[in-house]
């Protein structure tokens, strides 16, 4: 792992994901941190998330690139809670490609995730054990 991040998520890059020049176009990044993020949420909170009434939303999602990404490179999406609010969260993700062996950070990203109740649509605090699962996996 590359720290202080503690879950990593590969990402299989299809030949769709990439445009005329051969790179992983930029509208796949989101699509790429969603995935790493889905995958995150289950290693954190496991079933105890009752999506019908409770769960998160996008706020805010900021991609900056660095090198491109090509159909072939083995890539991977290191995630991170970096801020707990009062009823939102920041995720970081790190796009690294595996070379030989090496990790090279090819891009890297942010979101805003807001707690949010869907029964009534609106936000609300994060839920204690939400807090809690979180802050215990970040240790």
């Amino acid at each position: 792992m590359i720290p202080p991040y503690k879950h990593r998520a590969a990402i299989q890059i299809r030949f769709c994901d990439t445009d005329s020049l051969g790179h992983v176009n930029n509208s796949n990044y989101l699509s790429y941190m969603e995935l790493a993020r889905i995958s995150y949420i289950d290693e954190v909170f496991g079933n105890s998330i009752n999506w019908a009434s409770d769960g998160v939303i996008l706020a805010r999602a900021v991609v900056d690139f660095k090198l491109p990404v090509m159909l072939n490179d083995k890539l991977f999406v290191y995630i991170r809670t970096s801020r707990l609010g009062t009823k939102s969260f920041d995720i970081e993700y790190l796009f690294v490609r595996e070379v030989n062996g090496e990790n090279e950070v090819v891009s890297s990203g942010s979101t805003v995730m807001v707690a949010y109740n869907y029964a009534n649509n609106k936000t609300i605090e994060i839920l204690p054990e939400w807090r809690k699962r979180i802050e215990e996996f970040e240790k």
